[in-house]
């Protein structure tokens, strides 16, 4: 594995300070610096104050990664690690929850350019009962200039809380907008091998709604800020489904040979493989759920290969799903033309296991009292490794 260095950190203090109580996992990328000063000042004016927050940076240029470090200063509360190369949003929050040290009560996602409010953190742990592995809030959707643009993130769907294949074919749980319990790391670590376009976020909702449940607070606690850079945008209006694409394409005669297809393939790798991944995983990860619960992650771990999984979707299909805005149609269709014309598709490309490739992680740190100020990497690496929750 590529080792990681520390930014801000110290191995070797004596003086530790007991666990916070939240660790905030944020993971950054070239951030655009007036937006990512405006996220580090919302988290250090939270109202709950014992949260340690940990940076895991995805190999940004040294020049603006220097900012970044300027940014965060001396704060003693915040500890950098940059990834020396580039592994994407999905292994970057993966390696970020790696190192949230033992004893930490509760996790919270964030992204790099939001604004939290004073009190989210606070509201969200109030929120997070003993029956509750994971809880989100609504947000505000403004743009890059605080502009507001939706004051509600759902505006198309409504917010799932209980429907556990609803959660797979579409996820509810925003990253940034979630707190969910740190024992859910013990079962979400290591991630799943990559398929496509997966996404932290997705695989967290759905493992935390298979082993408890998952609540929504219906107050906006962050402003999501949407601009053009976003991984994952927020959409007003609906989106054109593929049966009306579909109708275009039959209707007009100068339709390209072979564009449904790849139309089809793209449905059957972002929006059939993942959730078929994630489901599997939990099954094996997680043998004694519900028998519910395990019946309907069989259906979703064999979508495309059990006639019986496939009749269930079609039904759901049929029915029409708000939750899901109706994302079973396309599911479906993809399906049936996997099973139709097989030889107009290739074989989705599957990302190894970072263990794979990689060595084991190294300068994990306990949280501990630093004065030492956020710097660049440089110099040799420490390899001292502390107990983390999902050991």
């Amino acid at each position: 594995m590529q080792a990681r260095a520390p930014v801000a950190g110290l191995s070797g203090s004596s003086a530790v300070a007991p666990p916070p109580g939240i660790a905030i996992c944020l993971a950054t990328c070239c951030p655009q610096p007036e937006l990512f000063r405006r996220q580090i000042e919302s988290i250090r004016h939270q109202t709950r104050t014992d949260w340690l927050c940990l940076i895991n940076d995805d190999a940004t240029p040294p020049d603006e990664f220097r900012q970044l470090c300027d940014i965060v200063g001396d704060d003693p509360r915040f500890v950098i690690e940059q990834n020396p190369a580039r592994l994407g949003v999905y292994q970057n929050f993966e390696r970020c929850f790696e190192r949230v040290p033992a004893g930490v009560e509760f996790v919270a996602c964030c992204d790099q350019d939001d604004v939290w409010y004073p009190h989210k953190l606070e509201t969200l742990c109030r929120h997070c009962d003993a029956d509750t592995t994971l809880v989100y809030s609504d947000m505000r959707i403004v743009d890059g200039d605080n502009r507001v643009l939706a004051s509600t993130f759902w505006v198309l769907r409504p917010p799932n809380t209980d429907d556990l294949p609803s959660q797979f074919l579409l996820n509810t749980a925003t990253g940034t907008a979630c707190l969910f319990r740190a024992s859910l790391l013990k079962t979400a670590l290591p991630f799943p091998p990559q398929v496509g376009p997966m996404l932290h976020d997705h695989w967290v909702g759905c493992l935390a709604m298979a082993q408890g449940q998952l609540r929504f607070v219906p107050e906006p606690l962050l402003d999501y800020v949407q601009h053009g850079k976003n991984v994952v945008g927020h959409q007003q209006t609906p989106p054109k489904t593929l049966w009306q694409r579909l109708a275009g394409k039959f209707t007009t005669s100068a339709a390209q040979p072979g564009s449904l297809a790849q139309r089809t393939q793209t449905v059957y790798t972002r929006e059939i493989l993942p959730p078929r991944l994630f489901a599997g995983e939990i099954l094996r990860r997680c043998p004694g759920l519900p028998a519910d619960k395990q019946t309907n992650l069989r259906r979703i771990a064999s979508l495309d290969t059990s006639v019986f999984s496939l009749t269930w979707l079609l039904k759901r299909a049929l029915a029409g799903n708000p939750k899901t805005l109706n994302i079973e149609r396309r599911l479906a269709f993809s399906i049936l033309w996997r099973r139709a014309m097989p030889w107009t598709l290739q074989p989705a490309p599957v990302q190894p296991p970072r263990s794979a490739d990689l060595q084991p992680p190294v300068s994990h740190f306990h949280p501990a009292v630093t004065k030492q100020p956020a710097r660049p990497v440089s110099g040799s690496l420490s390899h001292q490794v502390t107990d983390s929750v999902h050991k």
